[in-house]
């Protein structure tokens, strides 16, 4: 995502249409031959990632280790590991969901199954 600042226009559809250009124009996504498959993206702002099919990825050449990340996180979701319950919430409304016993907990301390 970019600030809106960014991309000139005397209207949100000029600036958008702009941010549309500055994609195009930068931005490029790669399937690259070889033994195992890569595929590549650079982002607008040349920032390469780069993952091989079933194999090692690497951000701007240094290596990820995707087991360290979490498998969903943001305000709302949030889930470290593929073990780990899935939390989702919206404000004060939070479910725990508890993929092991098959099982949903809210905040009221109710269960469902």
């Amino acid at each position: 995502t970019a600030p809106e600042r960014d991309f000139p226009g005397a209207s949100a559809g000029l600036r958008l249409a702009a941010f549309r250009e500055a994609l195009i124009a930068r931005s490029k996504v790669e399937l690259l031959a070889g033994d195992p498959i890569t595929g590549r993206h650079t982002d607008r702002k040349g920032r390469v990632i780069e993952r091989k099919f079933a194999g090692t990825a690497a951000i701007n050449g240094r290596a990820v280790d995707f087991g360290k990340w979490p498998l969903a996180e943001s305000k709302w979701v949030r889930q470290p590991t593929k073990d780990s319950p899935l939390e989702i919430g919206d404000g004060p409304l939070r479910r725990t969901y508890h993929f092991d016993s098959w099982t949903i907990t809210g905040d009221g301390g109710d269960s469902e199954r």
